[in-house]
């Protein structure tokens, strides 16, 4: 790449709180983790023996070790010896790499696509080196038509389609579209390529950020953002935030080098994907494909840990649903790459890698699943669920399960540091979409099995169902029968009577609480049951008593005349990010913190200019996040990309330069020498390199008082007569038709002068009585004026 830039790590007070709080508890994860691998063993070993020597025979025999299996199913742990996190960059300059932006349209709504059109057309990039490509594959008239007013004042705005209805969701088919597009435009094919989905709206430092990445390391051919959503319901009920996956496991991912496609907002290099022939069509999930071709390829993927781009969650809970739905289909469909032809040329262990998502999350499905049916049922039989031969053996096992708990507990503890201390285990109980996604898993097995290749999807965003059920029989209808709720209630109603009947069976014994201690009150056995009924009821009381969701406009502060909207401070909050401003500030305390930050930066100026650079990082930060840097002016004399106070001669270059004049085709120039208003100041930080230019302002000119004598006060000048010719109308009328001199207004003014006192004169020569004298005295020069 013949560029000339250059990459700035950014070093900010939030960027270094965060990382050093972030890797403070992050260091103790591999050790915590062994000790739930420990604690578990002794627990889960102690258990079989338990039971071996308990003298039960039959069903109470049985009960116990199915419901020890499930345990142990259920317990999988993973424990990442290494712990790092990528780097924060900055591209600075303006000669960038180039890259084409594609963003995928399939009928999700005008207002959304319009909206991520104008944030990518706003980033902080120079309008030359990247283009934006809208990619519809719904063959939309109001669309085009949108596009086609924009371009009007968006030049390297872009619309093109398949000229064909799509039905369903094939995204990389349309990626594969938009490549061959912009290899046909003037300039050909860029050397980058971005993807954005379409509710998804960049940050003004998208490209900035995740390009030097790129430009740093030549094997790296994808970078890839977390996404965060900004329309989640209050309380998240289904689960929606995905921080466990973006905050948690994807940082561990990329900690093995084994990072995925985030799928949207990513950045990777063009000849990488054209050394792919371009983006893999056989997967549903095309990203999970495309991350194992490129890994495959040699080219290392990575995660960058900074939000840059918000979107939104499925608006319905049908929607919601298919997009699990989809998820599932998407992952398990990588097991398909072993009788792929494009994937002869790879390895067994590329081939392997591939199938290992594949097959662990088909795995976790089908425990999760056995769970979701079996434990109830043994709820329902009322045997005990633990036996033990003595109270003794009890009170060990009792022991040893509340320190299994406690570790796992610590250990879930210091995962959500990532997450700002929001429990991934919340995050990651919300297990009623399992029957679902079993039921996927089923039909894309058996779907394969027959022949008739993978099944197909149309976008969350169009899925909708029947609002109109009002009644309460209505809406229970509706979640049972349309939605698919059946087997939910009735797992949920069966952990409640398994739990009375423990109860029950409890209070008939001579000892109540070590009887519910082995059955419904067994602390691992009491959060499970407990958590099955409540999980199972969440989607169901959600159809029967629906929420008012916010609209999508209340969630996003836009500009009345760009129109360009990003989500509001608060609708960002809804997702705990990892820094340490999260909390809603007021727009009075955003100002006050704006200006203590200022000030403090130009009062370390000359003493500590690093420190003042760091101190207006921290002020660029925060009005970033809170979307002040519109409405908020920079200050002056400050580079945007350093932060650096730029004093002249100190670390500064100043130079004026004239701006071209306009030249006619057929005549000299307008002026020879431009006026101060067209000169432009440009100012060289010499700690980061980059050029700033800032129109000069001509002074304004000081403008007279000019009172015309037919104004003035007649008691002040008793001598004084006006004649026609003084006034000023009188003479534009004497001089209508003719066109004002270059000096015409000096010539008015000395006639008029002349004129006045020709007539004083005159008065003062007819008054006079004694006609033999001059006709002027020196007592008339005397009088006051």
């Amino acid at each position: 790449m013949s560029v000339d830039f250059k990459i700035a790590p950014l070093d900010n007070a939030l960027e270094k709180m965060r990382a050093e709080e972030e890797m403070k508890m992050l260091r103790q994860m591999p050790n915590v983790g062994f000790a739930c691998i420990l604690s578990s063993w002794l627990y889960f070993g102690y258990r079989v023996w338990c039971v071996r020597r308990a003298a039960v025979t039959g069903w109470e025999a049985i009960v116990p070790m199915i419901y020890l299996s499930l345990e142990i199913a259920n317990s999988t742990l993973s424990v990442k010896d290494k712990v790092k996190r990528q780097p924060l960059l900055r591209l600075l300059g303006n000669q960038v790499p180039t890259v084409d932006v594609f963003i995928t349209y399939c009928g999700e709504g005008l207002d959304i696509v319009m909206d991520t059109v104008r944030a990518a057309y706003a980033i902080d990039y120079p309008k030359d080196r990247f283009r934006i490509i809208v990619l519809d594959d719904k063959v939309s008239n109001e669309v085009k038509l949108a596009i086609k007013e924009l371009q009007m004042h968006m030049k390297n705005l872009y619309y093109s389609t398949r000229n064909a209805n799509v039905v369903t969701h094939t995204k990389a088919a349309n990626l594969n579209h938009g490549l061959q597009f912009v290899s046909e435009l003037p300039g050909g094919s860029f050397e980058l390529i971005a993807v954005l989905d379409v509710d998804m709206i960049p940050f003004s430092n998208w490209l900035r950020a995740l390009v030097p990445h790129l430009l740093q390391d030549k094997k790296v051919g994808m970078a890839n953002p977390p996404q965060h959503l900004y329309n989640i319901p209050d309380g998240d009920p289904f689960g929606q935030s995905m921080d466990i996956l973006f905050d948690f496991l994807e940082p561990l991912k990329h900690c093995n080098n084994s990072a995925w496609c985030t799928g949207s907002g990513w950045v990777a290099r063009r000849s990488a994907i054209d050394q792919l022939g371009g983006v893999p069509e056989e997967s549903i999930n095309e990203d999970v494909l495309l991350s194992v071709f490129l890994r495959a390829n040699s080219w290392n993927i990575i995660y960058v840990h900074e939000p840059v781009q918000w979107g939104m969650v499925p608006s319905t809970l049908a929607s919601h649903i298919k997009q699990q739905k989809r998820w599932c289909a998407g992952i398990v469909s990588t097991a398909a790459l072993w009788w792929n032809p494009r994937a002869k040329k790879l390895s067994p262990g590329a081939k392997f890698g591939a199938l290992f998502p594949a097959i662990g999350f088909g795995f976790q499905i089908l425990t999760v699943m056995i769970i979701f049916v079996t434990f109830p049922i043994l709820l329902l039989t009322g045997f005990p669920l633990v036996v033990t031969s003595t109270t003794t053996q009890l009170k060990i096992l009792t022991l040893l399960g509340f320190l299994r708990l406690s570790a796992v507990f610590y250990y879930n503890l210091l995962s959500s540091k990532a997450t700002n201390f929001h429990l991934s285990i919340a995050s990651s109980t919300h297990i009623w979409p399992v029957p679902f996604q079993f039921k996927t898993l089923v039909q894309f097995f058996l779907s394969v099995v027959a022949g008739h290749g993978m099944p197909l999807f149309t976008p969350s965003g169009l899925i909708g169902f029947n609002r109109k059920a009002t009644s309460i029989p209505q809406r229970i209808k509706l979640a049972l029968w349309d939605y698919g709720f059946v087997i939910h209630s009735m797992i949920s109603l069966a952990c409640a009577f398994g739990a009375a009947r423990s109860f029950q069976a409890a209070a008939d014994s001579k000892h109540f609480w070590q009887e519910l201690l082995v059955r419904a009150g067994w602390p691992p056995a009491f959060l499970l049951w407990a958590l099955l009924a409540t999980d199972s009821w969440t989607p169901i009381g959600h159809v029967i008593f629906p929420a008012t969701p916010a609209t999508r406009e209340t969630l996003l502060d836009r500009d009345p005349k760009s129109k360009l909207a990003y989500p509001t401070a608060k609708a960002r909050d809804q997702i705990k990010l990892p820094y340490p401003q999260t909390q809603v500030m007021t727009s009075a305390t955003v100002d006050a913190r704006l200006r203590y930050l200022n000030d403090a930066a130009f009062l370390y100026a000359s003493s500590a200019p690093e420190t003042a650079a760091h101190l207006m990082q921290s002020r660029f930060s925060v009005a970033e996040f809170y979307d002040r840097t519109s409405k908020d002016p920079q200050p002056p004399n400050v580079c945007l990309a350093c932060g650096a106070i730029m004093i002249p001669g100190c670390n500064a270059r100043h130079t004026i330069r004239n701006s071209p004049t306009r030249r006619n085709k057929k005549s000299r120039p307008v002026q020879s020498t431009p006026p101060l208003d067209q000169k432009q100041m440009q100012v060289e930080c010499l700690t980061c390199r980059r050029t700033t230019e800032t129109p000069l302002q001509a002074p304004q000119q000081e403008q007279r008082s000019r009172t015309s004598v037919s104004k003035l006060d007649a008691s002040k000048y008793p001598n004084m007569v006006v004649s026609e010719a003084s006034d000023p109308s009188s003479l534009k009328q004497n001089r209508a038709g003719r066109p004002p001199l270059a000096n015409s207004a000096s010539k008015k003014r000395a006639k008029t002068r002349k004129l006045g006192l020709q007539a004083v004169l005159e008065k003062s020569k007819n008054n006079e009585p004694n006609p033999g004298r001059f006709g002027l005295d020196l007592m008339d020069l005397m009088k006051e004026s």
